[in-house]
């Protein structure tokens, strides 16, 4: 289903950077199954020629999360800064 969706972005955007993650809501072995997912989704879009697909692990725990588990306003500005980076090296910001 990953595929598709990258297929489906591609198409609607045909020169855009496609940056695919997963935040700290997950943990354990379903944030390990989760993240291999998406990298293997990745892999399958750059081994077709798409290289403008890649993956931003976010490594920001979820250690005081707010209402039902959500990131709370600490921990989604230390996910911005490690997306950022990322979005830096790609972009030339």
């Amino acid at each position: 289903g990953y595929v598709s969706f990258l297929e489906h972005l591609r198409a609607a955007y045909p020169e855009a950077e496609i940056f695919c993650t997963v935040g700290p809501m997950l943990t354990g072995s379903t944030l390990t199954r989760t993240r291999d997912d998406i990298a293997a989704a990745v892999a399958e879009r750059n081994d077709g020629g798409d290289d403008h697909v890649r993956t931003v692990p976010i490594e920001t725990p979820n250690e005081e999360p707010g209402c039902d588990w959500h990131p709370n306003p600490a921990t989604q500005a230390a996910m911005a800064a490690e997306l950022e980076a990322a979005l830096s090296a790609v972009l030339g910001w």
